[in-house]
């Protein structure tokens, strides 16, 4: 490996133009024809009717068009962009000229409900046949109707009838009820003056009569007064007898694949009871646990069909004559007593020579709240790897047990196994660990490939090496035909980490002890120079497999530091490269980052290799 030093020197170059916002710029003639052009919305998809759309309150479809089309050759629509920073929503090159497209007589709609609540701007650049560039701003407001509500249901009780509900969230701010004769029921009056708060989730009705029967729905009203379409129309009436009291502490408790729920009885004129559960603690009274009425002495259940990982949430209600059902109890929760395995291992890859043992250990843990029956551990896959201890075993929850996996290879070159627990965990009753070997004649002085790093991974990657048996490269050319030159990074999915993984530093040993020699790398925002190292190792010739999860917010460089130099993919080129990275087949976004001081297509590649995931490519030009 040799050092150097390197400048780059780069000239920003600011071009603002200035987009002027009056249509007097516009050519005479097409001033003489009246072309003011204007955003402009209508309900109705002929675009008939329209109105500015500057200031206008948008609710469900809106047609949203510039207008008129005279001298127009195309507009570019930017939603809540002012400064049009993106990419446009819409570029439309033929009249007419619509935010969302359409046809020349039916235009397509902007559904407000795909965006927030309140204020907005949409901004058009139109640019006319004469080439000139016109930008239209206009600012309206979003108001949406709330989704209506869900799993309505009505209790008969004496004198009364009891409506249960769900909100569907959104901009719900409260809640009306309608009652009527038959369906479907009108909207007219609703049964409470005041707009219930958004919170609530029950009414009871008192003024419904005994021996009548009556149609409800449930309308879910916005801050703003809109009001959504009604509820399923849920069918009651009330009944003569007075509703049995609520039962009384209500407990859940798990046991081995079932949780036993309890309760009190109140007594009075409780003749049964029913049972019902929830994932969630929004508990709906539409179908009971329990097939059949469970009988007045009755003060437990058996819930069978329940699964390991979920909680569960549960109500009793007491039933009396004519079918008067009480108020739910209050909710009682428990969740499944289940084991379940973990394996880890701070070494996934071992590193010897020929004839030459290496361990490592691999702990074996029980993250569950019930004890875990290990029967047997095991290797296969490859025949240099042994385990031990491989018999049975028990683990209380939250304990852990280490087995020792060696390594004992008989021929040079990187080897797979996979590590066997087979358990009584209901999920995963044999969990498996990869594991990884390497074997070259002197791991001490040597340098395994970097086709061989990537193979004892495990990784679907290919360097293009003809001969992996020897450390260099040997590329005909730098990049390989599968590698890139990459100068940096952005993030895939923003909703996930990107995760990276130092896979080994093969570095020279006598610079061991030199803190400023020791392998390292980093992260930083595109354009800043290195900072503090993200990790930095004292290991030479050898596996790290340790893996970082980072969130860099937007596009990133990485860099290394290899035996006191500093390379960084910000400063890669053609003519003078340092970075390669390698797609791993069957990983969507992820990629091997090989790096080298030196950087020619004999060189080794493999001082400090990165496994990325979750990342683009920002390749050299």
């Amino acid at each position: 490996m040799r050092g150097r030093g390197r400048a780059l020197a780069r000239a920003l170059v600011a071009l603002v133009v200035v987009v002027p916002v009056v249509a007097a710029l516009l050519p005479a003639s097409s001033a003489s024809a009246g072309a003011t052009y204007a955003l402009r919305e209508s309900s109705s998809p002929t675009r008939g009717a329209a109105r500015a759309l500057q200031g206008a309150t948008l609710t469900g479809g809106a047609y949203v068009f510039v207008g008129p089309t005279t001298h127009v050759r195309s507009v570019a629509f930017y939603v809540d962009d002012t400064h049009r920073t993106k990419a446009p929503r819409r570029i439309d090159t033929s009249a007419p000229f619509d935010l969302v497209g359409g046809t020349s007589t039916a235009a397509r709609p902007l559904w407000t409900s795909a965006l927030r609540e309140g204020t907005h701007h949409l901004t058009a650049l139109v640019t006319t046949t004469r080439g000139r560039h016109l930008v239209l701003q206009s600012v309206f407001l979003v108001r949406n109707r709330p989704k209506p509500p869900t799993a309505v249901t009505a209790t008969a009780g004496a004198g009364r009838v009891t409506l249960t509900w769900r909100s569907a969230g959104g901009t719900t701010a409260g809640f009306e009820i309608y009652r009527g004769p038959s369906s479907p029921v009108a909207r007219s009056h609703p049964l409470d003056t005041q707009v219930l708060g958004s919170r609530v989730r029950s009414y009871v009705d008192t003024t419904a009569l005994p021996g009548r029967t009556y149609r409800y729905v449930v309308v879910a009203v916005s801050a703003h007064g809109l009001r959504s379409a009604s509820s399923a129309t849920v069918t009651g009436g009330a009944l003569s007898t007075a509703a049995p009291p609520v039962p009384s502490d209500v407990r859940a408790t798990p046991g081995s694949g079932l949780i036993t729920v309890s309760w009190g009885s109140g007594g009075g004129s409780t003749q049964g009871f029913d049972v019902y559960r929830s994932t969630s603690s929004d508990v709906e009274l539409s179908r009971a646990l329990n097939a059949t009425r469970l009988p007045a002495t009755a003060r437990s259940f058996l819930d069978i069909d329940v699964a390991p990982g979920r909680t569960y949430y549960y109500v009793v209600a007491a039933v009396g004559a004519d079918g008067a059902r009480s108020a739910p109890s209050g909710v009682a929760s428990a969740s499944l007593l289940s084991e379940a395995v973990q394996l880890s291992t701070d070494t996934p890859v071992l590193y010897t020579a020929r004839y030459t043992t290496a361990t490592s250990s691999v702990i074996v843990t029980d993250t569950g709240d019930a004890q875990l029956h290990v029967s047997a551990v095991s290797v296969t896959g490859g025949s240099a790897f042994t385990v031990s201890p491989a018999g049975a075993f028990v683990l209380d929850p939250g304990g852990s047990r280490t087995v020792t996996v060696s390594f004992l290879p008989t021929a040079n070159g990187p080897q797979r196994a996979t590590l066997h627990v087979l358990s009584d965990d209901p999920d995963t009753p044999d969990a498996t660990l990869g594991l990884g070997g390497l074997a070259i004649n002197d791991p001490v002085g040597g340098e395994p490939s970097l086709q061989w790093i990537m193979d004892a991974y495990g990784l679907s990657a290919v360097d293009g090496d003809p001969s992996p048996s020897t450390y260099p490269l040997d590329a005909s050319a730098i990049p390989p035909s599968n590698g890139v030159l990459v100068t940096g990074f952005t993030v895939h999915d923003d909703s996930a980490p990107v995760t990276v993984t130092a896979l080994g530093a093969f570095v020279d040993p006598s610079t061991a002890g030199d803190p400023t020699k020791d392998p390292a790398w980093g992260w930083e925002a595109a354009g800043d120079a290195p900072g503090a190292a993200t990790a930095s190792y004292t290991v030479r010739r050898a596996f790290i497999g340790t893996t970082y999860s980072l969130a860099p917010g937007g596009p990133f460089s990485l860099w290394t530091r290899v035996e006191g130099i500093t390379l960084r993919t910000d400063r890669d080129s053609a003519a003078d490269p340092d970075y390669i990275a390698f797609p791993v087949a069957g990983s969507p976004n992820t990629y091997v980052l090989a790096d080298d001081t030196v950087g020619g297509p004999t060189d080794d590649w493999n001082d400090l290799p990165l496994l990325l995931t979750n990342v683009d490519l920002v390749a050299v030009d």
